[in-house]
C-alpha cells in the first residue's frame, strides 16, 4: 500500500471513529469476557472504513483519554521448542499462550495467560505487573506452573506492537476488536503488515452478531490462526509449517490487494 493511501484510510478511519459513541475502560467492566467463545477474521485495510460504517450504529468504540485507537505492547514466551506453537500448529485442543502485555495509554502492565480449552472456549488468566520486560517473576511462575508445567522452561521469542480499536454491542454481551499496523520482531529480525486488519469477535456463548452478519455478507470467512503463530510463521523460517500453508497464502494474497 503507498503511504498516500495510507494516509487516505487512516484518515477515513478516524473520522468514523470520532462518530461513534464512546464508552469508557470502567464502564466496560461487565464485558471483559475472559471466559468466552472467540472468532478470528482478517482483511485488507481497504475493506475496513466500509466495516465501521456499517457497525457504528450498533456499537460503542472504547475511549481512552481521548485515544480510539490504542497501542497494545506483547511480548510472548515459548520453549525452545516451541511447543505452544505447535500445539496450535498440530491442532491440539488443550493448548495455551503465555505473554506479557501492556496497553500503552493507559499504562497497565498483566502477565497473562490464555487456555484454549477442548470445548472450544477461551480462558484467560491475568494478573497485574509492575513494568513490561522480558522476565517471569517467581510470583508468576508459582501462581501458573500448575496450569502450565512448563512455565520454568519459558524463554521470550517474540514481540508484538499494534493498534487496536474496541467496540462493545450496545444489546448483547460482546466484544470486537480490530488489531491494524502489526509489527512482529524478534533480536535480528521484523515483519510489519501495513495492511491486514485481524478482528475478533468475543461473546459469553455464540449468537448474532452485527459484525459477523456484515463480514460474511462481504464474503470474508473465520481463520484459525492466532497473532503469536502468525508472528512465529512471519519470523522463524525453521519451524513447522505445513499446517498454516492455507492461512500463510491467504495472508499474503490479503496484504498484496489493490488497494
Amino acid at each position: 500500500m503507498s503511504d498516500s493511501v495510507n494516509i487516505k484510510k487512516m484518515n477515513d478511519l478516524s473520522e468514523i471513529l470520532s462518530s461513534i459513541e464512546g464508552i469508557s475502560l470502567s464502564e466496560m467492566d461487565g464485558v471483559k469476557l475472559l471466559d468466552r467463545v472467540d472468532r478470528k477474521y482478517m482483511f485488507n485495510i481497504r475493506l475496513f472504513p466500509e466495516i465501521l460504517e456499517a457497525l457504528k450504529n450498533d456499537y460503542k468504540i472504547l475511549d481512552v483519554n481521548g485515544v480510539r485507537m490504542n497501542g497494545y505492547e506483547t511480548l510472548y514466551f515459548d520453549t525452545p521448542e516451541f511447543k505452544m506453537y505447535l500445539d496450535h500448529h498440530n491442532g491440539r485442543l488443550n493448548r495455551f499462550k503465555v505473554r506479557i502485555r501492556r496497553y500503552t495509554e493507559s499504562d497497565l502492565c498483566f502477565f497473562e495467560i490464555k487456555q484454549k480449552k477442548n470445548t472450544g472456549r477461551t480462558l484467560k488468566y491475568r494478573i497485574v505487573r509492575a513494568d513490561f520486560n522480558d522476565r517471569v517473576t517467581d510470583e508468576e511462575l508459582k501462581m501458573f506452573h500448575r496450569l502450565v508445567p512448563e512455565m520454568e522452561t519459558l524463554i521470550p521469542v517474540m514481540q508484538v506492537n499494534y493498534r487496536r480499536i474496541t467496540l462493545v454491542n450496545r444489546k448483547s454481551t460482546e466484544r470486537l476488536t480490530f488489531d491494524l499496523g502489526l509489527t512482529f520482531s524478534r533480536k535480528d529480525r521484523k515483519t510489519f503488515y501495513s495492511a491486514i486488519v485481524i478482528a475478533e469477535v468475543k461473546q459469553n456463548r455464540m449468537s448474532d452478531s452485527p459484525f459477523v452478519r456484515v463480514i460474511h455478507a462481504m464474503h470474508i470467512h473465520k481463520v484459525s490462526l492466532s497473532k503469536y503463530c502468525l508472528g512465529i510463521i512471519s519470523l522463524f523460517d525453521t519451524v513447522r509449517k505445513n499446517n498454516f500453508y492455507t492461512y500463510n497464502r491467504k495472508l499474503n494474497k490479503i496484504s498484496h490487494e489493490e488497494n
